[in-house]
């Protein structure tokens, strides 16, 4: 049984893992709205369906008296005969490889979000006649551009 839902853990990672590089190249190509609300659908869906599989597993540890960590993950593996122990040790550092993976692209979609936002915020800063040079963060992390002096706003101009 742990066998299977490691299995379906690890198709649910790359899954998920496919759609963030897909996340990846829908932003880089600056894809319209309709195509990155596609994509973060599916990223969603996917994150989902990993979320169910990792509380199945976890409850299967629990049925069988281990602690729901890695600790019992191992005590478990620990438990099962030597075959299926080689088979279950390599699923899981597959698992923990593509789980790996998939946190490095998500960061890395994380920062050209963060990338776009901030040109946006400056390019908007810069048509409502504020300084896109003079930026404050306020409490809520989102950037506050000054006002006055010898800026005046695009549209005026």
């Amino acid at each position: 049984m742990l066998t299977v839902l490691i299995e379906q853990e690890l198709a649910a990672t790359r899954a998920l893992l496919a759609v963030l590089e897909q996340e990846y190249s829908a932003l880089r190509e600056r894809h319209d709205a309709d195509t990155l609300e596609a994509v973060v659908r599916a990223k969603e869906t996917a994150a989902g369906r990993l979320q169910q599989i990792a509380a199945g597993r976890m409850q299967h540890l629990l049925g069988s008296g281990y602690p729901p960590d890695a600790a019992g993950l191992a005590a478990c593996i620990a438990a099962v005969p030597t075959e299926d122990r080689f088979r279950l040790n390599a699923l899981w550092r597959e698992l923990l490889d593509v789980a790996g993976r998939a946190w490095k692209q998500n960061g890395i979609n994380g920062a050209v979000i963060a990338a776009s936002r901030s040109a946006t915020e400056r390019a908007l800063a810069l048509l409502r006649g504020q300084d896109p040079n003079t930026c404050l963060y306020g409490a809520d992390a989102r950037a506050r551009y000054a006002t006055g002096g010898s800026v005046r706003p695009l549209i005026s101009a």
